[in-house]
This record gives structure tokens, C-alpha cells and sequence, in this order.
């Protein structure tokens, strides 16, 4: 028995001594690749403002008649020498990336080799059964339980597109069971081994998610300072010259601006002030929690914002308002902003509206439906993941458009205990409201409102003249009403006819600013929102 133990001890430190020199060599690889790194980057500074001396010496002797043309063109070689040299620096960092990534490749070789891969064993490519090269392996969820956080970012390293495949390996009821068995050091291995599993899994905890996405926003942060680096680096025909090098001015700064409006949204995630439940920009999709479930919690909304969303809005605060301000009303309410892929009218390039042609998107009846079904299957992972607020009521909340995609999530199979329209546009043509689900409308006079007059939106099937919600119409000082004469046939055989009715059709001066203002925190608009909140609360 003493044997025994004695040659399990020996083999115990035998794996944590290969464990300790494969990071030990690995944390020597990346400190000198941040050296070299720190060391181009200023010298690349240095010379972006010498080639920025250099511009400025040709601009003066090309706008000086006077001037040597010998002297000329001695100073546009030094510029176009100087742009090379700025091309140089950025192919150097490009090197060092790949240093960086065979040093990532030695260390992952290391940490699943045969003294230290532990639960990894099987799932190496080139080990005794492993994953045949080019396959993902055949892991369950229980498997990724039994890992180290260690032996969980290897494997997610070894096999980018893991986690893609294990989202849709179980329903969320399945997950939430398997997840609220883990012990808590599993539950804590797999976040921060697995984020980018853990982080979009339905049926993982809410709160759990929250913290997965805190740790993708800081690999997704440096990939974008690693992007921006190569932006500031590379000579545009607006910066430094050279137009051939493929850039043009006005792009490279749409780039470098959209980073970093994204770059100072993940920096507020990352220090805790903005949840994420989700963050999936490559298929528009993001879904931000104001809140924290918990036993105190009364009330699950989610929050639908209308035409034109885009993830800029989120990185701009425009969407949040209303979670915000309930939550610090209430705290017994938490608010999941919803975006799933791209919406009516968004440029998901920029994230600017585009106005004319793509606003009859929102008008359009099958992307409201795709979004509904999408709807439902969030809102029925989010019921298997909430047992820490089981018993809160579960509300539906939408601005404009967002109605549509919401009453069609009923729809889909969808419910909600009550569902609040802010200036909703309309609901499905199949649409009946569900037994037990209240429904309440709040609107002043706006765009949306006006055109509905006509018929138009939605057919005519609108939540401010629908009898299953309760009206709740708000004035502002720019108020007004158009009255449109009636059209009458004079020459009808039974004497004057009218063929149009006369019209009175309610107006105001701001009709944008008032669609917006409903989904607002202004103090405009406070009454309506203490409204929403008693509505809420009943």
C-alpha cells in the first residue's frame, strides 16, 4: 500500500513538474515577444513623426515656385522611404503574431502531453484513440466537468470549433440540470476554461454567462487593440501616402472609430458595470442583462428595441434606457435586452439607420416571424435557467418594431404574464392574445402613430386602436391635429354624395423625436415610465 501511494505521489509530481516548465517556458516565449513588440512599436512611432515632418517638407516645397526641384524629389524619396519603413514595422508585429502563436501551439503541445494531460487523454490529436486530424472529438458535457480550467482552454484551443457544436448538443432544460449539478470549483474551471462555451450555452446560469462574457470581452479587447495597432501602422493615402498600398483614408478611419466605440463598451464589461449574457458579433447578435437574477427578483422582462438596432446602439447606451431605469426603481427587476442577428433597417457595417429603402423592413411580416421563433427559444433557456428566480413573473417589453417580433414570439409558443407595447407598430395577422397575459400600449403622437392612421402598417392590425390593450396616450406641447376635408360627388343621381369621409388625424411638430422619446429615461417621459412600472407591478 505504502508502494502504492509512494508511486502515486511520484507520478503526481512528475505531471505538476511538466506542468510548471511548460508554463514557465511559455510565460519566457511571450515575455519576449512583448519586448521585441514594445521595441517596434515606439520606433514606429518615432518614425510616423518624422514621415509626418517629411509630408509637411514636401507640401512647402511643392507649394513654393521657387523651390530646387532637385530638393523636391530628394524629399518625396525620403517620404516614400520612410512609408516603406512603416510597412516594414508592421510586417515585424506580424511575425511576432505568429511567434506568439507557435509559442501558443509549444505550450498547448506541452500541457497535453503525455505527463500532463490528465482528463485530456484521448482527446490529443496523435495520442493512443485521439480525434482524427480534422475532426472535433466526441466529448460530452459530464467529460468538460472532470477538466482542469487548464486542460479546458487546451482543448478549446486544440478545437476552435467545439464550442460551436456543443450549444446544440443538448436542450437548455438538459443543461440547466447538468449545470446546477456541478459542484462550484467545476462550475468555476468551466467559465474560465471554457467562456466561450460557457457564455452562450442555454441553460447555463444567467449570472454564470455574465461572467464567461467578461473574460471573452478581454480576448475580444485585445484582438481589437491588435487591430487598431496594425490600422495606426499602415500608410493610407490620407495618412502617409501611398495609395497603392490598398487603404483609403476615409475607410481606415471608419475602422478604426467603430473599434473603438466597441472597445469602450467591452471595457465597461469588463469592469463589471455593463452583463453581458451573450455577445455574438460576428451574427449581430447581443443580448445585455440589467440586473442580477436572484430569490429577490419579481420580475424577468425583456426588452425588444425597434428599427433600426444595431450593436452600436448598445455600445451607445440607446437601447438601455428603460432596463435601466425600471431596475433603479425596482430592483426586484431585471431586464435582458434582446438583439438575435440583423434587424429592420440596420447597416451592420456602420450601425447608421438607412432610412430609405430598408424602413419597409419593418413592415415586412416574415422577418418579424424569424425573429419571433428566435425570441421563443430564448425566452424558453431562459425559463430552464432561472432557478435561482423561479417564481418571477416573466414580461414582455417593445419599442416599435420590436412588437411585431414580440407578439409573434406568442405565437411561436412564447408567455409572457404581461407585454408592454412602447409605440408598438403592430402585431401579426394570426395574432390573439393568450389567456392571462395583460396588455398595455403607451404612445404619444409620432411618426409611427401618424402612419398608422393610414392602414397601412401592419394592415391596419396596430396595438393603439386593438381592443386587447389597454391604452395609455400621451400629449406633448407640439400637438396638433390635421383635419381632412370630405371628397363629395356633387353630380351623384341622388344629390350630393360623399365618396371620402372627412378625416381628423392626430399631428405633432417632433413626430421623430417622440418615437424615440417613449423608449427613453428623459423626464419627458417619467410619466409614462412610472406607468410601464405599475403596470408591471400588479
Amino acid at each position: 500500500m505504502a508502494t502504492d501511494v509512494q508511486a502515486d505521489l511520484g507520478g503526481l509530481a512528475s505531471q505538476v513538474d511538466a506542468v510548471a516548465g511548460a508554463l514557465q517556458r511559455y510565460a519566457n516565449d511571450v515575455d519576449a515577444v512583448k519586448q521585441q513588440q514594445s521595441a517596434i512599436i515606439a520606433r514606429q512611432e518615432e518614425t510616423s513623426q518624422t514621415l509626418l515632418r517629411a509630408r509637411r517638407s514636401v507640401d512647402r516645397l511643392a507649394s513654393d515656385s521657387s523651390a530646387d526641384p532637385y530638393e523636391l524629389s530628394r524629399a518625396r524619396g525620403n517620404v516614400d522611404a520612410l512609408n516603406w519603413q512603416m510597412r516594414a514595422y508592421g510586417g515585424q508585429l506580424e511575425a511576432l503574431t505568429t511567434l506568439r502563436s507557435a509559442a501558443d501551439s509549444a505550450a498547448i503541445a506541452s500541457l497535453t502531453g503525455a505527463s500532463s494531460a490528465g482528463a485530456l487523454t484521448g482527446f490529443v490529436p496523435g495520442g493512443p484513440g485521439a480525434t482524427p486530424s480534422g475532426s472535433l472529438p466526441n466529448v460530452t458535457l459530464e467529460q468538460l466537468a472532470e477538466m482542469t480550467a487548464t486542460e479546458l482552454a487546451a482543448l478549446f484551443q486544440l478545437y476552435p470549433g467545439l464550442a460551436a457544436a456543443l450549444r446544440t448538443s443538448a436542450p437548455p432544460d438538459q443543461v440547466a440540470a447538468w449545470w446546477a449539478s456541478l459542484s462550484r470549483d467545476a462550475q468555476t474551471a468551466l467559465v474560465l476554461g471554457a467562456p466561450g462555451l460557457i457564455g452562450s450555452l442555454g441553460g447555463v446560469s444567467p449570472v454564470a454567462r455574465s461572467a464567461a462574457n467578461r473574460l471573452n470581452a478581454v480576448a475580444r479587447e485585445a484582438e481589437i487593440d491588435a487591430r487598431l495597432a496594425e490600422l495606426r501602422s499602415t500608410p493610407t493615402s490620407g495618412g502617409f501616402s501611398t495609395p497603392a498600398y490598398g487603404y483609403d483614408a476615409g475607410t481606415f478611419d471608419e475602422e478604426i472609430n467603430r473599434l473603438l466605440a466597441e472597445r469602450g463598451y467591452l471595457q465597461k464589461v469588463i469592469d463589471g458595470t455593463v452583463q453581458l449574457y451573450l455577445y455574438d458579433p460576428s451574427s449581430l447578435s447581443i443580448v445585455e442583462m440589467i440586473g442580477t437574477p436572484g430569490p429577490e427578483t419579481t420580475a424577468i422582462n425583456t426588452y425588444i428595441p425597434g428599427t433600426f438596432t444595431s450593436l452600436f446602439s448598445f455600445y451607445h447606451g440607446d437601447v438601455q434606457h428603460v432596463g435601466d431605469w425600471l431596475t433603479k426603481k425596482d430592483t426586484g427587476q431585471v431586464t435582458f435586452v434582446w438583439k438575435h442577428g440583423l434587424f429592420p433597417g440596420e447597416d451592420p457595417a456602420t450601425g447608421a439607420a438607412q432610412i430609405l429603402p430598408r424602413i419597409l423592413e419593418a413592415n415586412f411580416l416574415p422577418w418579424a416571424v424569424a425573429k419571433g421563433d428566435a425570441l421563443a427559444r430564448f425566452e424558453s433557456e431562459l425559463r430552464a435557467s432561472l432557478t435561482s428566480a423561479a417564481s418571477a413573473e416573466h414580461n414582455g417589453i417593445a419599442h416599435s418594431w420590436g412588437l411585431g417580433a414580440l407578439t409573434a414570439s406568442e405565437d411561436a409558443g412564447a408567455e409572457y404574464d404581461t407585454v408592454i407595447s412602447l409605440s408598438g407598430a403592430g402585431m401579426p395577422p394570426d395574432w390573439r392574445p393568450h389567456p392571462g397575459t395583460a396588455y398595455a400600449h403607451f404612445a404619444y403622437t409620432d411618426a409611427l402613430t401618424m402612419a398608422q392612421q393610414t392602414g397601412a402598417v401592419w394592415g391596419g392590425n396596430n396595438p393603439g386602436t386593438s381592443p386587447d390593450f389597454q391604452q395609455h396616450h400621451y400629449a406633448t406641447p407640439g400637438d396638433s391635429t390635421i383635419v381632412t376635408p370630405p371628397l363629395i360627388n356633387p353630380f351623384a343621381p341622388g344629390g350630393p354624395d360623399v365618396v371620402i369621409p372627412m378625416h381628423v388625424i392626430p399631428a405633432t411638430s417632433d413626430p421623430i423625436g417622440n418615437h424615440d422619446l417613449i423608449a427613453t429615461n428623459k423626464d419627458a417621459n417619467l410619466r409614462a415610465l412610472r406607468d410601464v412600472l405599475a403596470e408591471l407591478q400588479q
